[in-house]
């Protein structure tokens, strides 16, 4: 039996993430330094949080917060990838639509200009 060690296996980092996703990493104090993208979109993730009960947050996402989401999405597909739209389970507020319309407008004339 060998000598318990400071170094840590190479699986580690991978265990954590598998733990993180099923909703049972105990700590995240690892976390940035396993995933710093993903500590990223989860930072951003936590300012979005709805009300309890509610699915989708109330207000629109500031310009930083999607400019961060923007970032790290590049970063991970540097060509771009579809996004697909889940729909809501509950029935969008009036404002909800409009807001989804300005953004599938936004994203239309994004793909226009880059093709």
């Amino acid at each position: 039996m060998g000598r318990p060690t400071d170094a840590e296996s190479e699986a580690a980092p991978l265990a954590r993430g598998l733990l993180a996703a099923v909703g049972r990493l105990p700590s995240a104090a690892h976390l940035h330094r396993d995933a710093p993208l993903l500590s990223r979109l989860a930072a951003v993730g936590r300012s979005l949080r709805p009300a309890e009960g509610a699915a989708v947050p109330s207000w629109p996402p500031l310009r930083a917060q999607n400019g961060e989401v923007d970032i790290v999405c590049r970063r991970v597909l540097p060509s771009g990838a579809p996004l697909p739209l889940l729909p809501a389970f509950e029935p969008l507020t009036a404002a909800a639509k409009r807001y989804g319309a300005v953004l599938l407008q936004r994203a239309e004339a994004r793909r226009t200009r880059e093709e």
